[in-house]
């Protein structure tokens, strides 16, 4: 979101940040290996359903993670993870899978913040 760097500069950013063992100085390839993890990173485990686009829904999360600022909600986020599963996140940095966080989060009960 910072808007005092170039496109180019974010997505050498998150290139940089997300991959690991990859070296490219490919712009085309960086830009489509961080716009394919965004897709991930933001995918419901239900899939991605735009109103009216899914035959059954009734599987559907009510929010979508991508609905939510992290930084913003993260005092929430940590509350509702401690209230309904007694998990404290601050724990699970760099073990809990992001596949498993989305699940949880997803489904996370009504009376949660």
């Amino acid at each position: 979101d910072d808007e005092t760097l170039s496109d180019v500069d974010k997505i050498n950013q998150c290139f940089n940040l997300f991959s690991v063992d990859l070296q490219t100085n490919d712009l085309a390839t960086k830009g489509s290996i961080v716009a394919n993890l965004f897709t991930y990173i933001n995918a419901t485990p239900y899939g991605n359903f735009e109103d009216g686009d899914a035959s059954d829904t009734e599987n559907e999360p009510i929010q979508n993670i991508a609905d939510y600022d992290f930084e913003q909600d993260a005092a929430a986020i940590y509350a509702s993870f401690m209230s309904d599963y007694h998990i404290d996140l601050n724990n699970e940095i760099d073990r809990m899978h992001w596949d498993t966080f989305k699940a949880l989060f997803d489904n996370l009960g009504e009376k949660t913040p």
